[in-house]
């Protein structure tokens, strides 16, 4: 049954907004890990992520599943946190995998990193947990090999970048010059029918997991009070849009991994609402238009956008960018990230239970 997402949002602000007490991780010993545990988990993880379909993301999400983190970096938080046996294995662990896989396309960024890490670690006079002799020895044995191997290689950096479309805001100004209610319309009983029959069972769960809004954009009204007006046409496209997604919400929170001091493991909700606001800024190009159609749900910032064609368009510091999708493709997108995410819940819950004291084994739940 679908769910109302305002009411959950709205609790969910309000447990988001208590901090929990967590022990001094520089000091203290926040885990049962061991170097062979830590090795024999990471394991399992990129086995577990490769054979669920993220064969290129398996290694540094099970990075995340490994690594402790606090709230944010700031006040000596990142200090803090590279102090961290745990996270000195998990990084080290990581980098190795790499390594070997050649999944890092930016050698230099991991070098830095790790350089960082390490010399942070190395340099701490405490680390909360202690390994035995020998496995300190064995950890200490692959910083060096990883540090060396680090130094040989070369970036493979990817310098791609997004084109950027030829296209201007517009001077329309739709919010103040307000001629009818557009959000009147009731969502044809028939458009969940069509949307399974587009997208794959995730993608529509997704989708039709919060209820949808009573009234949607209507089209007619759209096109005859504010598109004509300004010289611009409804399309078939765009009307389809309206009719399959317009007052449709999907979130999860995501995992910005792992925060012990936070309830949820997560600084906010993924996902957005989908609403097209003419009131937005409208960029026009040639003879197409793009309007604003979904909002990230805590910061305020525009998403992407939907044009004239139909297609999703993404959204950057006041401009457009290709490449356009299909909505089919841009939310089959979508859903393979939520459904990364739970993966990483999952696994990272799992280890928890496994591995961290009872203090904050359950705070980033």
């Amino acid at each position: 049954m679908a769910k109302k997402f305002q009411r959950i949002f709205r609790e969910h602000l309000k447990t988001f907004q208590r901090r929990l007490e967590v022990p001094d991780c520089a000091a203290e010993k926040l885990s049962f890990w061991t170097y062979t545990d830590m090795k024999r988990e990471f394991q399992r993880s990129m086995e577990l992520f490769y054979e669920n379909g993220f064969v290129d993301d398996c290694i540094v999400m099970a990075y995340k599943c490994a690594a402790l983190s606090l709230r944010c970096f700031m006040y000596g938080d990142k200090e803090r946190t590279y102090t961290m046996t745990e996270n000195a294995l998990a990084i080290t662990i990581y980098a190795n995998e790499a390594l070997k896989s050649r999944k890092s396309k930016d050698i230099e960024w991991l070098k830095r990193l790790y350089e960082e890490h390490i010399s942070t670690y190395r340099n701490a006079p405490t680390h909360g947990l202690i390994l035995s002799a020998e496995e300190q020895s064995e950890l200490d044995r692959d910083i060096d090999s990883v540090l060396t191997r680090l130094v040989g290689e070369s970036s493979q950096a990817d310098t791609a970048q997004c084109e950027v479309l030829d296209c201007e805001e517009s001077d329309i100004d739709f919010g103040t010059t307000l001629r009818a209610p557009l959000r009147v319309a009731v969502p044809a009983a028939e458009s969940d029918g069509k949307l399974r029959e587009r997208l794959s069972e995730r993608a529509y769960e997704m989708l039709t997991e919060y209820e949808r809004a009573d009234k949607i954009i209507d089209s007619d009204i759209l096109e005859s009070q504010y598109l004509a007006p300004n010289g611009l046409k409804m399309t078939d496209e765009l009307r389809e849009f309206i009719e399959l997604y317009d007052g449709r919400v999907y979130a999860w929170q995501n995992t910005i991994f792992l925060n012990m001091n936070v309830p949820f493991s997560c600084n906010n909700f993924d996902g957005f609402s989908i609403l097209l606001e003419v009131d937005a800024p409208i960029f026009v190009s040639g003879d197409k238009y793009f309007i604003n159609t979904m909002d990230f749900h805590v910061s305020g910032d525009w998403g992407p956008y939907v044009g004239s064609d139909g297609k999703i368009y993404e959204y950057c510091c006041g401009e457009l960018e290709l490449p356009a999708k299909f909505p089919e493709e841009f939310f089959e997108e979508e859903a393979r990230k939520y459904f990364k995410d739970m993966l990483l819940i999952e696994r990272r819950r799992e280890l928890e239970n496994k591995y961290l004291i009872p203090e904050i084994r359950t705070a980033s739940m």
